[in-house]
C-alpha cells in the first residue's frame, strides 16, 4: 500500500501525505516526504491516525542552548574581578 494525498479528513493537516503505518516501505515514505516540507498522517489498521511532527527544530535548539552555557561557564571562570 502506497502514499496518497489527504483532501478533507478531519483531524489531518492540508497538504498531508496519508500513508498506511503497516506499509513495508512506510520509514521511506515518512522520511521521503518530511523532506518535502509535508506533514505525514499514519493510518492505523483499527483506523486512527497520528499525525508525525517535525521535532528536529527543539532539539537543536536544546543543544545549541547547552553549548552556549558551556563556554559561558568557561569563558566565566576564567575572568577574575579583583575586590
Amino acid at each position: 500500500m502506497g502514499a496518497i494525498d489527504a483532501t478533507s479528513a478531519p483531524g489531518i493537516p492540508e497538504r498531508a501525505a496519508v500513508v498506511a503505518a503497516e506499509a513495508e516501505n512506510v520509514g521511506e515514505l515518512k522520511r521521503r516526504y518530511r523532506a518535502e516540507g509535508r506533514p505525514v498522517a499514519l493510518v492505523h489498521a483499527d483506523g486512527t491516525v497520528s499525525v508525525v511532527k517535525d521535532s528536529h527544530g527543539l532539539g537543536w535548539l536544546v543543544v545549541a542552548g547547552g553549548v552556549l552555557l558551556v563556554v559561558w561557564n568557561a569563558v566565566r571562570s576564567r575572568v577574575r574581578i579583583p575586590a
